[in-house]
């Protein structure tokens, strides 16, 4: 564990020791009166940590309740959220291997589905290529002798299978490339327009959700938000931690990270919402940016 993490850590038991993470989301729930949706998002979700990603999964079944596609359209759109409790969409990044074989069964055993962006050339490269592929792009890699072979990532099968089950699996552009301002409008329609069609055409099904990669400031653009919708995307998602409510811009959904094995009270702090005040500054300048707006931050 590094040093960082293991402040975060700290800082986390101590917030929830003093139960300032209830409190925080007691607060968040009561503001939005209980409409909204948290979007959280994984990286690998490793067998070893299957009983730790378990456990963030019971978390969210408490908390929340399952939000789907359309529940997501009907909150943004209409102002309609008429669950019990606030929804969560969980999400994983770049369509690792161990997505389907872990985290899938344990989401839906809590009658949860998963939300998996993928770099649509990543399922046809190779098997053993697939892991200097994922170094060279920036992937997440697999936990080294996970797996007998080499394969990285979900095959196609696979990822059909998830979608029959009800999950959703979407773009995260072709080859896992951060949409800098210095991308040429033709690296920007590869990694955007192209993948949506990519995925579409293996799939067998419309791809409607893109997600961006990185989350650095530098990996947004105005340009690329351009490609996004001019490509016909109903939905695309961030990484700056803010909950989905009523008038949220459909292709400027943020979503908060969680990772695999952090300990449940990371997790309880970052569902609390006090993360959404650390990104508040970085949120505002990335909205403007890829809305054309001026910004000062």
């Amino acid at each position: 564990m590094g040093r960082a993490q293991g402040l975060k850590d700290a800082f986390a038991r101590g917030v929830t020791l003093l139960g300032l993470d209830r409190l925080c989301f007691a607060a968040q729930k009561a503001m939005l009166r209980g409409k909204y949706i948290r979007v959280v998002n994984y990286h690998g979700t490793p067998a070893r940590d299957a009983a730790n990603f378990e456990a963030h999964c019971r978390l969210f079944a408490q908390r929340f309740v399952n939000a789907t596609k359309d529940d997501l359209h009907a909150l943004v759109r209409d102002g309609v959220w008429d669950k019990p409790r606030p929804g969560i969409i969980v999400t994983f990044d770049d369509g690792l291997r161990d997505n389907y074989d872990v985290a899938a069964p344990i989401l839906e055993k809590y009658d949860l589905r998963g939300w998996f962006f993928v770099p649509a050339e990543f399922p046809d490269v190779p098997v053993p290529e697939q892991a200097a592929f994922a170094t060279q792009r920036r992937l997440a890699a697999l936990t080294p002798g996970t797996y007998a072979d080499a394969r990285v990532c979900m095959t196609w099968d696979e990822l059909r299978d998830l979608v029959r089950r009800g999950h959703v699996v979407g773009s995260h552009t072709a080859g896992h490339a951060r949409l800098r301002a210095d991308l040429t409008r033709e690296q920007v329609e590869r990694e955007v327009v192209d993948s949506r069609h990519m995925m579409a055409e293996r799939l067998g099904t419309p791809c409607e959700t893109f997600c961006w990669v990185g989350g650095e400031r530098e990996s947004y653009s105005a340009q690329a938000a351009a490609a996004v919708e001019r490509a016909g995307y109903a939905l695309s998602f961030m990484t700056c931690s803010a909950p989905v409510v009523a008038g949220t811009h459909p292709l400027h959904i943020h979503r908060t990270n969680i990772e695999s094995p952090w300990p449940l009270s990371l997790a309880r702090v970052h569902l609390s919402g006090i993360t959404d005040l650390y990104y508040r500054r970085k949120r505002k300048y990335v909205d403007a940016l890829t809305r054309g707006l001026p910004s000062h931050a």
